[in-house]
């Protein structure tokens, strides 16, 4: 017997009135959640363009008027938000936390940012800076609602207490062992776990250009590496460079002189051990 796979489809009237009540749980019927989650996403996209309407006309009005200065404001915020930081005075950038490897670039990035920000004028650094808030808290909501679809539809049973526990340490990026016999599902715990894009937002941020159906990837040149060897390079084209040292402390102070002088996007920061034999 030959059988061929096939895929069937309805509208959503008809899958309601056809699966409505079939998969009952302890919180109510399944499709109904789904469908006010859908319902709540929808709301939440039509409110937050209704209330980003307001940005756009200052923003129009700059590149209008002072094109060089609108081009400068964009690169700044473009840059602030790679770095994740906050160069406003007195902002809060303890997020970075106090050695981290993987933030000793930001770092060194956040001086020149304060003081690029402060020859902006005040009405040019409140836009910026309500605009930022603006895209933040939009984006930070969105990640909210998305970790809420897929705990209702794969941990229905969780309580409010849980519910918001896993979420908060979903965007914390510090789900635990203790997380995981919560929510009791391994797929959706690592999903969680590992989803980089599930994280809260602290520094600045406006949203990069994403858009589209084509990337265009460029190439910078390393420079000076710092005494790093170039080991791989990958088929996306990232470069993979490692620092060896006798010590973890020597081979990570070279990483860091090359993080404080140079401007290509570091990826990501691991550790390599070697025996004496080198493997």
């Amino acid at each position: 017997m030959v059988q061929q796979p096939g895929l069937k489809g309805g509208t959503l009237d008809q899958i309601v009135a056809r699966f409505r009540g079939i998969f009952p749980s302890a919180n109510g019927d399944s499709l109904d959640r789904m469908l006010e989650a859908m319902r709540s996403m929808d709301r939440f996209t039509n409110d937050k363009i209704a209330e980003g309407h307001k940005f756009v006309q200052p923003w129009a009005e700059l590149a209008q008027n002072n094109h060089v200065r609108a081009r400068q404001m964009a690169r700044f915020t473009r840059d602030a938000t790679m770095a994740n930081v906050n160069p406003e005075p007195g902002g809060d950038n303890s997020h970075l936390g106090k050695d981290a490897a993987r933030w000793y670039q930001a770092k060194a990035q956040l001086a020149r940012l304060q003081e690029e920000f402060a020859t902006f004028t005040p009405e040019e650094r409140k836009l910026i800076l309500d605009t930022s808030k603006y895209f933040r808290d939009a984006q930070n909501e969105r990640t909210m609602a998305h970790i809420a679809l897929i705990l209702n539809a794969h941990a229905p049973t969780l309580s409010p207490q849980a519910y918001s526990q896993i979420t908060r340490s979903t965007m914390n990026g510090t789900l635990s062992e203790d997380d995981a016999a919560i929510i009791d599902n391994d797929a959706v715990f690592k999903y969680l776990q590992q989803a980089g894009g599930l994280r809260l937002i602290k520094g600045m941020y406006f949203p990069l250009e994403r858009h589209g159906n084509y990337v265009v990837r460029t190439l910078d040149h390393l420079g000076d590496t710092h005494g790093g060897n170039v080991v791989a390079t990958e088929p996306d084209g990232n470069v993979i460079v490692e620092w060896r040292g006798a010590t973890k402390k020597e081979a990570q102070a070279k990483f860091k002189t090359f993080a404080e002088n140079n401007n290509n996007l570091i990826g990501g920061v691991g550790v390599r051990r070697y025996l004496p034999d080198g493997t």
